[in-house]
């Protein structure tokens, strides 16, 4: 199953955040709960954990790149070779 890993809202102030840095690579498998990303906003630097377990098949965002609050920034999948549409 394909899942959409989305920034989420980042507080009543701030509305994106820019990627500082991917903790995984693509097709690297990843636990529920464990940091995919650094985010950083206009007050603070935090991790973006996985909620879902499966592989990191699709990074949608760039380091250094602005991402808008709820915005998709990567896809997991639950085995490393299920096909998976954007």
């Amino acid at each position: 199953m394909k899942h959409v890993i989305i920034l989420p809202d980042l507080g009543q102030t701030t509305s994106e955040g820019r990627i500082v840095s991917w903790l995984k690579n693509s097709g690297d498998k990843v636990a529920m709960g464990e940091p995919l990303l650094e985010v950083e906003t206009d007050k603070a630097t935090m991790y973006l954990e996985a909620y879902v377990g499966g592989y990191l098949r699709k990074k949608l965002a760039s380091e250094g790149e602005i991402v808008t609050a709820t915005n998709p920034v990567a896809i997991v999948t639950d085995t490393p070779d299920e096909s998976f549409e954007e």
